[in-house]
């Protein structure tokens, strides 16, 4: 029975139920006394004392549950993000609230930390294509994206047609990013930005999806340079 007291401890702990705790040290200890003989009359009132101590400091606490489906977000909020965080460790706090608060119901902060995770992404992914805009972020890099493209392949710089097959998957992918943020996300002053507070589960998870695969690729396939 001692082994199941030290048990429950244990969740009392982590339950912040420190006056529970202590009855139930003070009870493991009387059970551990070597002459001492408990009967089961004494173990009853142990058990309806300690119940009444749980019950009276879990009222005091505010309680939530977790649909099953959601966590996985909160118990592992950087799953598959290792090679994104190893490579961008500035990332790490945005990746594990963008995963929490959507795993709590928190859609648009969720959203708010993915387009956060991807701004430090793009931020990256700019200095690797050098660009030379003034205010570097999202739009800047998107753009010349966009001018690496669309630019005659002759006209293409050595490091252009070096890296063009990464540039054009990564080109891609942020393409598909602006399709799941569309008429929601907009770019002001070159940063992303929420145009609204009202996102759905299935908004806020597609966007958090489309943020872990881009990171995912950044992370793993964009060219390490001296620059």
């Amino acid at each position: 029975m001692i082994p199941n007291l030290y048990y429950l401890q244990s969740h009392c702990e982590r339950a912040d139920l420190p006056v529970s705790c202590v009855e139930i040290v003070r009870n493991a200890n009387l059970m551990n006394e070597r002459d001492r003989r408990i009967k089961v009359g004494d173990v009853q009132i142990m058990a309806s004392t300690l119940a009444m101590h749980v019950e009276d400091e879990c009222s005091t606490k505010l309680f939530f549950a977790l649909e099953a489906d959601r966590k996985k977000y909160f118990n592992s909020p950087t799953n598959a993000y290792e090679d994104a965080i190893k490579r961008f460790p500035d990332v790490t706090d945005d990746i594990i609230e963008s995963s929490k608060c959507f795993a709590l119901g928190r859609n648009a902060a969720s959203v708010f930390h993915s387009t956060q995770a991807i701004e430090t992404g793009m931020l990256y992914l700019g200095k690797f294509l050098s660009v030379k805009d003034p205010k570097p972020g999202f739009v800047a890099t998107v753009n010349e994206l966009n001018r690496i493209v669309k630019l005659d392949p002759q006209k293409r710089s050595a490091f252009e047609l070096q890296h063009y097959a990464f540039i054009e998957q990564i080109h891609a992918s942020v393409i598909s990013l602006q399709n799941a943020w569309r008429h929601k996300i907009s770019h002001v002053a070159g940063r992303l930005t929420l145009m609204t507070a009202d996102f759905s589960e299935e908004v806020a998870e597609e966007i958090l999806m489309a943020t872990r695969a881009f990171m995912r690729r950044l992370a793993t396939e964009m060219p390490i340079t001296n620059a």
